[in-house]
């Protein structure tokens, strides 16, 4: 499997690109979590919720630049969203983002969390991207 450039590390719209035409190819959602587990990233997006106090799915939801890529199934993968899972010690950090600030923010992509994969599409009337990120850190507050 061959990612293009590298430019989806700071770039979303390129990323989702890239995980579309993946999956045109043929790879099924773990082989694309594969190619990109462990990979950092720095994004931005507009914050649109911080949740930092929720006893489960404690983090920081954005809206990202919104890509809509067709498929080779003749579906469009739409993404749009991204919900950031903050651990504890970097709650402070993300306590100065308020919903419609500009954040970027720099996150390490999952392989995959127990028997799920990092990186999978979604598949109902459109398709949808989930993404597992951890280690979420803001890197600036525009």
């Amino acid at each position: 499997m061959n990612l293009t450039d590298g430019s989806w590390r700071s770039n979303w719209t390129a990323f989702v690109q890239d995980v579309a035409r993946l999956h045109s190819e043929g790879l099924s959602d773990a082989e694309i979590s594969t190619a990109f587990g462990g990979q950092w990233v720095r994004w931005t997006g507009i914050v649109t919720a911080v949740k930092l106090d929720a006893k489960y799915a404690r983090g920081v939801q954005f809206e990202m630049s919104r890509v809509a890529v067709p498929l080779a199934s003749g579906t469009v993968l739409q993404a749009s969203h991204l919900f950031l899972n903050v651990a504890a010690d970097d709650a402070d950090a993300w306590r100065k983002a308020s919903p419609g600030d500009s954040v970027s923010f720099d996150g390490q992509l999952v392989e995959g969390s127990g028997p799920f994969p990092g990186i999978s599409i979604a598949k109902y009337d459109q398709a949808h991207l989930m993404l597992g990120m951890v280690n979420a850190r803001v890197h600036r507050i525009h």
